[in-house]
């Protein structure tokens, strides 16, 4: 009796720590999270352009949670901050951020190269 009562006990606690984990992943897994801090530090941002990457930043975390799966959406995202990046920082500093996150998407298989590499273009054209 006392060992089937522990077993139920640690599955309630088993399924509740499960819940909790999963929660926390759900929260951070987006297909493109870069640490703003990091961002600020890889791409040597000046003071004005901080505010500005973080708002970008943040938006794109937040528009790719809230369209996680459906891969024309994160298309179009990718392309309204890859936009802004471009307003926001220096040829150099841009071409930087186009690199990390052509990485970050070989990494993660998000979208098709060649889909980045088009959306790239006609941001770049722009």
């Amino acid at each position: 009796m006392n060992t089937k009562r522990l077993m139920i006990v640690m599955a309630v606690l088993f399924a509740g720590i499960t819940t909790i984990v999963a929660q926390s992943n759900a929260e951070e897994e987006v297909p493109f999270n870069v640490n703003t801090s990091k961002l600020n530090r890889y791409l040597n941002l000046s003071s004005y352009q901080e505010g500005r990457v973080e708002a970008l930043n943040e938006s794109f975390i937040q528009m790719q949670r809230i369209n996680r799966g459906e891969e024309q959406k994160i298309k179009q995202i990718i392309a309204e901050n890859l936009a802004g990046m471009k307003k926001t920082l220096s040829k150099v500093q841009f071409d930087k951020y186009v690199a990390l996150l052509k990485m970050t998407n070989k990494n993660n298989n998000i979208i098709d190269e060649a889909s980045l590499a088009d959306i790239v273009k006609q941001v770049d054209e722009k």
